[in-house]
């Protein structure tokens, strides 16, 4: 979340450069990534140093373990250790004074992100997009049960060796099917970022897939272009997530009148035998559960239901969208405003936090104060009314 605004500089001079190291699962091995030289911002009174620019040094190295997840091999496996420095290479001699130690002519030892996997970048006619999960599960807030779901499937996505082989259960399980999750709920609880969050957590990418982007109206394509969508996932490693799966995963016509008919049948048979034969990690989204076909059905692992969070749920969630430089008025805390505001989603939340702000700077205020997100509930609740129906967040 950006805090509207110009920025505070900080004084180079005053700056402070410490290593700052954050561990992370890169395809089932620990690994530790070390900024050996971060910046960060001189403590204030009680408080400890502030890292600069964290949000994008916390993106910069999921982007580096999404492309060592893709890029390892057995020559080159997944390291325990990875460094990034702006310092010169050892044996070089450093940098002239007058360069700077934070200038980008000082970087000669920097290891910069690594940009995603070009391929995906590059899926034709916009088939897919791909990027570089934002996030983790530790930082996304989910219900005690949904949470249990998705850790049980943690385990058998790394432990997928020990399980079939190991333990012999591919004698049993011999199809090799994905590991297949379908996240459902209504609208704005947190299915997508979730399943960004757990590719993040298993460092691989993410590969997102819309209907609306899949279907061709040539005949026979849409099937090709499911099978590209598994050959990209599958070459890269990705995390597969279909948005708004109901759309492909409904139930087969039984009485093909028209040649469009018979395209949709094979497209979702095209589809099972795709799951089939994947060996990777599968999430699908969707706000209609009972229309899939029983045949999808009994190829997910687990259905994972989204919900409206309850008071507890909903302090995390304001804890993860209150930036901790965001001026708030007397009193106001995730706490307050959680119990202040019932029957609101993770996106709810997020834009009230946005508006809020917006109209704090545009009264001239200081601080966000109560009225401010107020205000921005109304809002947030008009726009329900304005589509039909939905929460009413009061």
């Amino acid at each position: 979340m950006t805090v509207i605004g110009k920025p505070r500089l900080i004084d180079p001079s005053v700056m402070i450069r410490k290593a700052y190291r954050k561990t992370l699962e890169i395809r089932n091995k620990q690994v530790t990534v070390e900024v050996e030289d971060a910046m960060y911002a001189p403590a204030e009174e009680g408080e400890e140093p502030r890292l600069l620019d964290e949000p994008l040094v916390a993106q910069m190295i999921r982007g580096i373990a999404a492309a060592v997840a893709h890029n390892a091999s057995p020559y080159n496996p997944v390291p325990q250790r990875i460094v990034i420095s702006h310092g010169p290479p050892e044996g070089e001699p450093a940098h002239s004074a007058g360069e700077g130690a934070g200038s980008p002519a000082s970087s000669g030892g920097e290891l910069k992100r690594q940009p995603a996997e070009p391929a995906l970048l590059q899926a034709p006619s916009g088939l897919w997009s791909a990027c570089a999960p934002r996030w983790t599960l530790d930082e996304v807030s989910l219900n005690p049960e949904a949470r249990s779901h998705i850790e049980a499937a943690l385990v058998m996505i790394r432990h997928r060796e020990k399980l079939f082989g190991d333990w012999g259960l591919e004698e049993s399980h011999f199809d090799g099917r994905a590991v297949v999750l379908n996240f459902y709920g209504p609208p704005g609880t947190g299915k997508s970022m979730t399943a960004e969050a757990l590719a993040g957590t298993l460092g691989r990418q993410v590969l997102l897939v819309n209907y609306a982007e899949l279907e061709s109206k040539f005949v026979g394509e849409t099937p090709k272009n499911i099978k590209s969508v598994f050959a990209a996932a599958s070459g890269a490693g990705a995390v597969l997530v279909f948005d708004e799966a109901d759309s492909f995963l409904g139930k087969r016509l039984t009485h093909v009148q028209q040649s469009s008919d018979y395209g949709v049948n094979i497209s979702r048979s095209v589809m099972l035998l795709e799951l089939e034969r994947f060996d990777g990690v599968v999430v699908f989204t969707t706000n209609l559960l009972q229309n899939y076909d029983d045949a999808f059905r009994r190829r997910i692992l687990a259905q994972v239901a989204f919900r409206y969070p309850d008071e507890t749920e909903r302090v995390g969630i304001w804890e993860t969208h209150l930036p901790s430089r965001l001026p708030l008025g007397k009193g106001i805390n995730p706490a307050v405003l959680a119990a202040a505001f019932d029957h609101m989603t993770g996106a709810d939340i997020k834009d009230m936090v946005l508006y809020a702000s917006a109209l704090c700077l545009k009264e001239g205020g200081q601080r966000v104060e109560m009225l401010h997100f107020r205000q921005a509930a109304d809002y947030v609740a008009s726009r329900y009314v304005q589509e039909g129906g939905g929460p009413d967040p009061s």
